[in-house]
């Protein structure tokens, strides 16, 4: 039986290791997952066959290797160099994922609006790069204008935020999603912090200018909500606590009440 200590640990598709805590410990950064055939399909370091044979390409255009050994976490590396990181390759991972996280017209939920919350499927969704950050855009036929909206994705605390100066300009609305607390989950988690479960801000709504919300807007009702069920539980949030202790204090203020509600009480939880 191979050792707990030495066994390989799985990355999910942003490239980052997949840990229970969501916290990245050790290896936290992230890595090259994906790499092209010369037709432009992508492949998964877990599909892909140990070495360079396969002659893969970064989104950069750097030949890959994968490295696929017994004691550590799998993962591409430029040919030359041996760069095992790319910011290239980790935008486009984000955008292609997101894309398939929100395409099929699945059920997203908006930032609120004056405390009202609104979920919406969108028909079209094309991955896109918003100044540092991935990001997609996307549109729904059910809106009368059609009018798009760009998603970003910030993966690090305090990432810096696109200029919207040219969003507003152009009537695009813009929301942020905050999945630094999710970015070593599962990919079937990261989706469904994506669709609904991450903290998420408008930057600009061209419909409510005045919607626009800033990082230290007061709790939504969601938030407020929890709250009171943690009261009625008796639990202690305010020093360390066993219930408490994979949640951080920026995470308590980032993470969205679904994530939250999912690390307090687990399945457990009923409305």
């Amino acid at each position: 039986m191979q050792n707990e200590a030495t066994k390989t640990v799985h990355r999910n598709s942003l490239g980052f290791v997949v840990s229970d805590s969501a916290q990245g410990r050790g290896d936290s950064g992230a890595k090259i997952v994906w790499g092209l055939r010369e037709d432009g399909t992508r492949v998964s370091i877990d599909d892909a066959k140990r070495g360079g044979a396969e002659h893969l390409k970064c989104e950069c255009g750097a030949d890959l290797v994968a490295r696929k050994g017994e004691t550590n976490t799998h993962h591409f590396a430029h040919a030359s160099g041996g760069a095992q990181a790319c910011r290239q390759a980790q935008l486009a991972a984000m955008c292609s994922f997101a894309v398939g996280a929100l395409s099929g017209k699945a059920d997203v939920r908006l930032p609120d609006v004056d405390g009202r919350t609104r979920s919406i499927g969108f028909d079209t969704v094309i991955g896109e790069v918003f100044g540092e950050l991935a990001g997609v855009r996307a549109a729904a036929s059910k809106i009368k204008s059609r009018r798009e909206v760009a998603i970003v994705f910030m993966l690090k605390h305090r990432q810096p935020l696109p200029d919207v100066a040219e969003s507003k300009a152009s009537g695009l609305s813009v929301i942020a999603i905050n999945l630094a607390p999710h970015r070593n989950l599962t990919d079937e988690q990261i989706a469904t912090a994506i669709r609904s479960g991450a903290s998420r801000r408008w930057l600009y709504n061209a419909r409510f200018p005045k919607a626009t919300t800033d990082p230290s807007a007061k709790e939504g009702a969601g938030r407020a909500e929890l709250r009171a069920r943690i009261n009625k539980s008796h639990i202690d949030l305010s020093g360390p606590s066993r219930i408490k202790s994979n949640i951080t204090d920026e995470e308590w203020t980032s993470l969205g009440p679904e994530e939250l509600r999912r690390r307090l009480f687990g399945d457990k939880y009923e409305r």
